[in-house]
């Protein structure tokens, strides 16, 4: 994206409605636009199975097979699970949820909205730091404050 939009620069920099790009710029930008392309194309590939358009985890995905998600249900100490339903990169697959609520020492506050770490609130008398919230008053609950 990032070299798509170098590319768009340097062809637009100038009045380009007055006239038209210098040739070097036209050559660059048409580099520009095929690095990328390579680079998108070469990454898809590389990736295989496990590309997915909005960069999440496939359920067959090697994290999800030996992370944590395998050894949740093993959790002994006082824990705090934030998680947007709405994130782009973490899903909770049902089965990993059902071991998070089934966890005595879990606690899960899972929203709608929130995306990948952006829970924020409408500052009403504090700073709007909805998650900075939650973690203090799940600290003050357990004593660990």
């Amino acid at each position: 994206i990032m070299l798509e939009g170098l590319a768009y620069s340097m062809l637009w920099w100038t009045n380009f409605w007055e006239r038209s790009p210098e040739p070097w710029r036209v050559a660059l930008s048409v580099a520009l636009f095929l690095l990328g392309a390579l680079l998108s194309w070469t990454s898809a590939r590389t990736l295989g199975r496990q590309w997915r358009i909005d960069a999440g985890l496939n359920p067959d995905h090697e994290l999800v097979r030996s992370g944590a998600y395998r050894v949740i249900e093993n959790i002994a100490l006082p824990t705090l699970v934030i998680h947007a339903i709405d994130d782009p990169f973490i899903r909770l697959l049902p089965e990993t949820r059902a071991k998070i609520l089934a966890n005595p020492y879990i606690t899960l506050l899972e929203t709608a909205h929130g995306g990948h770490c952006a829970f924020l609130a409408q500052p009403n008398g504090y700073d709007g730091r909805w998650a900075e919230r939650q973690i203090m008053h799940f600290f003050q609950h357990h004593g660990m404050s």
